[in-house]
């Protein structure tokens, strides 16, 4: 089985260390779906390594509730 953790994202460059560190490990797969970042949020993504896939769109902060 596979698993995969998808996180949503718009300017989480403080935080988003948190949920990949705690489980970067036990998943194949990381999606980022980012909403327009302006901040770090994309390259912290990136350093993580090819097992972290990275969705970009310029929609609203709040994105991800209607989606």
């Amino acid at each position: 089985m596979k698993l995969s953790l998808c996180i949503a994202t718009y300017n989480e460059e403080t935080n988003l260390h948190y949920p990949l560190d705690s489980a970067y490990n036990l998943v194949d797969e990381v999606i980022i779906v980012d909403g327009g970042s302006t901040d770090k949020t994309i390259q912290i993504a990136k350093s993580y390594g090819n097992k972290v896939k990275i969705i970009q769109t310029n929609n609203p902060p709040m994105f991800h509730i209607n989606k």
